[in-house]
This record gives structure tokens, sequence and C-alpha cells, in this order.
């Protein structure tokens, strides 16, 4: 049987970089503040966020 070596999916760096900028976007057009960065930044914050934390990290994640 294969071993599985994943790791819980709240354990995933990624997962949890992508819910705080979510949040974090939220709160502020909540506060009046949304529209500040530009879907185009946003979407570069994002992309090159998600590139350096797969770098720093190697294991799946798993939905257990």
């Amino acid at each position: 049987m294969a071993e599985n070596n994943g790791k819980p999916w709240w354990k995933s760096k990624t997962i949890g970089f992508n819910v705080l900028l979510a949040a974090g976007l939220e709160v502020a057009d909540l506060l009046g503040q949304g529209g500040m960065i530009s879907p185009e930044r946003l979407a570069l914050i994002m992309g090159v966020g998600n590139i350096l934390i797969r770098i720093v990290t190697n294991k799946p994640v798993t939905l257990k």
C-alpha cells in the first residue's frame, strides 16, 4: 500500500496565503478601501506569492 505523505489542507501555506489575501481584500472593501489595488496588481501579488510558497514547500495537500 502506498504511504500517504500529504499534509492536511489546513496546514497548507498556499491555501493560507490565498485565504488571508481574500479576507484582507474583503475587509478593505467593507471599510470602503476596496479598489486600492488594481486587478492586475492583485494578480501579480497572488502569482508571485504562490510561486514563492511553492518553491519552499514540497508536500502534497490531502483533503483529510
